[in-house]
């Protein structure tokens, strides 16, 4: 069956999640982090400028979320012959943090309907036109890309994994959903967590 045929899973979205990740072929966790590094590290001498490098990590991302969401629905199917409503876009939220991000990365995140707010302490300019309708967030105790990873003082404004940002904002254009996702927090800028802020701009029509 296609996807879109199959009927609405019933399971829990962390079960799901889990399902998913017993059944993905497991790389070695500081392999996967040191490519990214490396990978990281060839863009800063590629374009030196911070800003074009957090551009670049977003637009490889973008790239690689168009491929992988044909992966998830494929490997969701598989393991509950079933695929989670993603219906409104807060059901959208919850799969992305308890089912993608754990089938992909091994983790699962914490899901926040709303916009939630910068480290800061963000402002209503910022948030503005934003609901639990339109956007949500995702925060993360663990983030494996940025594993040993300290950001020197003349890189502060380094995304450095802007890469998971494009992921999601490809991924869920190929499935419709035109999406704005950027960070509020980062582990490897010394806070606590990272936090993902996701704002669904527009809806794509058929055709």
């Amino acid at each position: 069956k296609h996807p879109a045929q199959l009927r609405m899973s019933k399971l829990p979205l962390s079960r799901t999640g889990d399902l998913c990740w017993s059944r993905t072929p497991k790389t070695n966790s500081e392999l996967f982090t040191l490519t990214y590094g490396v990978l990281v590290t060839q863009l800063i001498r590629d374009f030196e400028d911070t800003e074009r490098v957090n551009v670049e990590l977003k637009r490889m991302g973008r790239n690689i979320g168009v491929r992988l969401i044909d992966e998830y629905l494929s490997k969701v199917s598989l393991a509950t012959s079933s695929v989670p409503s993603c219906a409104t876009f807060r059901q959208t939220g919850e799969s992305i943090a308890k089912v993608a991000f754990k089938m992909f990365l091994g983790i699962s995140c914490d899901f926040s309907p709303g916009p939630g707010s910068e480290a800061s302490g963000g402002g209503e300019e910022e948030t503005e036109g934003m609901d639990e309708v339109n956007s949500f967030t995702l925060t993360l105790s663990d983030n494996p890309l940025s594993t040993f990873v300290e950001i020197p003082p003349s890189r502060e404004g380094l995304s450095y994994s802007n890469l998971i940002n494009g992921v999601i904002e490809g991924s869920l254009e190929s499935v419709g959903m035109r999406v704005e996702s950027r960070f509020l927090r980062e582990i490897e800028k010394d806070d606590d967590v990272t936090v993902i802020r996701v704002r669904l701009r527009e809806r794509i029509k058929d055709g």
